[in-house]
């Protein structure tokens, strides 16, 4: 019996969490999460110019660096575009989902 009445409490906590993201601007959904996607683009530029350097200690913390914000990239990013919440279109998260793992 307990199962049920988590099955649903579930749905209705479901139902009200869909009906907050509707009444929701784009940018409060999708906006932090793109800024930190960008962040992390930045940060893996940043590491590889500074891999890109004639020096062993710019190559040594580039390829850490880079590693870093790959790791973060891909990770992150597949786990959102699964979710369905990289994208507001199940189309274009589907097509994240098949780039991401490939970054």
């Amino acid at each position: 019996m307990q199962i049920n009445t988590d099955t649903e409490y579930f749905a209705t906590l479901s139902e009200q969490v869909q009906k907050l993201v509707r009444t929701m601007k784009w940018r409060h959904i999708y906006g932090m999460e793109l800024l930190k996607f960008g962040i992390k683009l930045i940060g893996f530029t940043a590491f590889f110019w500074l891999f890109s350097q004639n020096s062993i200690l710019g190559k040594g913390l580039g390829m850490l660096g880079m590693a870093y914000f790959f790791v973060s990239i891909s990770i992150s990013g597949i786990h959102e575009a699964r979710h369905g919440t990289f994208a507001k279109s199940p189309t274009m998260n589907r097509i994240w989902g098949y780039i991401f793992p490939d970054f």
